[in-house]
């Protein structure tokens, strides 16, 4: 910190002599002005570390194949723990004029931004349901602990997921009628089952509720309504195929 409070107090006095430098100008009534600008490089210095690590530490992982997105999240979170050092240690250092937590918080949020989008624009149909939902999950996470640390960012991640949930519902979708098809199939092949009370039963309808009731747990993990909404559309039109299926 006392090399940084001391690099930032020769900044200042450079920035003073600039703005004396400009006033002299004004009051010559033109003439060149020859200004260090060292704020403003300052500035775009410690943006440019930022794109660098970040890219370094989280933005590489995204070109891997296969895409790990556990240690993508993992990598990330570390990167945003450094806001909280920002805020604490770093942020009392700088004149306050800098915004200097502001500054790590946009340049992070920006570059976060930009990799979910292309996490989404390469791998948004083929991702897993459980990547999704870790997706989903880390997004609701970063957004809660920038929210922690008065962080105001935008656009705000957790608002626009639906790309990432068109391709979730469309697994799911077709994950329940491929189930319900091999279940059916099977149950018809099979004699059915008498019950204590003499009555004939099949397990396929047992499974099939099963298998709906995973699901509302999966997508109940996720806290969102629309998918909800959506899961129950698709589970009334897979039961309705299947009571097809049956008569």
């Amino acid at each position: 910190p006392a090399v940084l409070v001391k690099a930032l107090q020769m900044i200042e006095r450079q920035e003073r002599a600039d703005e004396g430098a400009r006033r002299d100008s004004v009051q010559r009534q033109g003439g060149e002005v020859q200004v260090r600008g060292w704020y403003a490089t300052a500035i775009l210095t410690i943006k440019e570390y930022m794109s660098e690590k970040f890219e370094f530490s989280v933005g590489s992982r995204a070109q891997e194949a296969p895409l790990d997105i556990q240690l993508l999240i993992s990598e990330h979170e570390k990167l945003v723990d450094e806001l909280t050092i920002v805020k604490d240690l770093v942020e009392p250092c700088f004149p306050p004029r800098y915004h200097i937590f502001d500054v790590f918080a946009e340049t992070y949020h920006a570059l976060t931004v930009e990799l979910v989008q292309k996490i989404l624009d390469a791998y948004a149909s083929s991702l897993s349901t459980k990547d999704i939902i870790d997706i989903v999950n880390w997004i609701r996470d970063y957004h809660s602990q920038l929210d922690s640390l008065a962080a105001e960012v935008s656009p705000i991640l957790t608002d626009d997921l639906d790309r990432l949930l068109q391709g979730y519902n469309f697994q799911t979708e077709t994950m329940m009628r491929n189930w319900s098809s091999r279940i059916l199939e099977e149950d018809l092949k099979m004699q059915p089952e008498s019950g204590p009370d003499g009555r004939l039963y099949t397990i396929a309808p047992i499974d099939l509720f099963k298998m709906v009731g995973q699901q509302f747990e999966v997508v109940d993990v996720l806290g969102l309504e629309r998918s909800t909404y959506t899961l129950a559309m698709t589970v009334y039109n897979v039961l309705d195929d299947y009571r097809a299926g049956v008569e």
